[in-house]
């Protein structure tokens, strides 16, 4: 019932739970599955540390919210400074959420488990599609291209300590002792 009261813009960012998570897992074995092609390091994570899992919701977060508003913009006024302001949200809250969660059970449990970290990256989308839910319907937004250099710098981050990861725990693959592309 509370699902058909949202406006269209609100049931994407809800339908996007379930579809990123799945494009998100995906996304997981991309790198190794093009015989660890050099150009998916960049989106997809390199080796098993939980900086390049964390890459796993970059891409299909911004693709998600960039496809709606391309394919709506002419239709319907879409105010685009809340539209993008909703996707940085969702995209700074699912990668915080990531690091969280796999801490957090990190340490109450004492170790890597996969059911954990399957559950971890499906909490950190729905925090993160939540919170942008929120921000869309009660914020007012933040300039386009504030949000444009905002995630340009998320992406350049990401690129640049893809190939020159510091050496402190959330950058080491532990299960072979490195850092940086395997």
């Amino acid at each position: 019932m509370i699902y058909k009261s949202l406006a269209n813009e609100e049931k994407w960012i809800i339908k996007g739970i379930p579809i990123l998570f799945i494009i998100s897992s995906a996304i997981h074995s991309l790198y190794n599955l093009t015989s660890k092609c050099i150009l998916f390091a960049i989106i997809a994570p390199s080796n098993e540390s939980i900086w390049e899992h964390s890459k796993m919701v970059i891409l299909p977060i911004i693709l998600w919210y960039s496809l709606y508003y391309i394919a709506k913009r002419k239709d319907k006024k879409i105010d685009i400074n809340k539209w993008s302001t909703a996707m940085l949200s969702s995209l700074i809250i699912s990668i915080v959420s990531i690091f969280i969660v796999f801490y957090l059970y990190f340490g109450m449990f004492g170790g890597h488990y996969l059911w954990a970290d399957i559950l971890t990256l499906f909490i950190a989308i729905l925090l993160g599609q939540l919170l942008a839910l929120h921000i869309y319907r009660k914020g007012k937004g933040i300039s386009f291209k504030l949000i444009l250099v905002f995630t340009t710098i998320i992406l350049l981050a990401y690129l640049i300590l893809t190939f020159f990861p510091p050496h402190i725990p959330l950058f080491k693959d532990f299960s072979i002792g490195i850092y940086g592309i395997a």
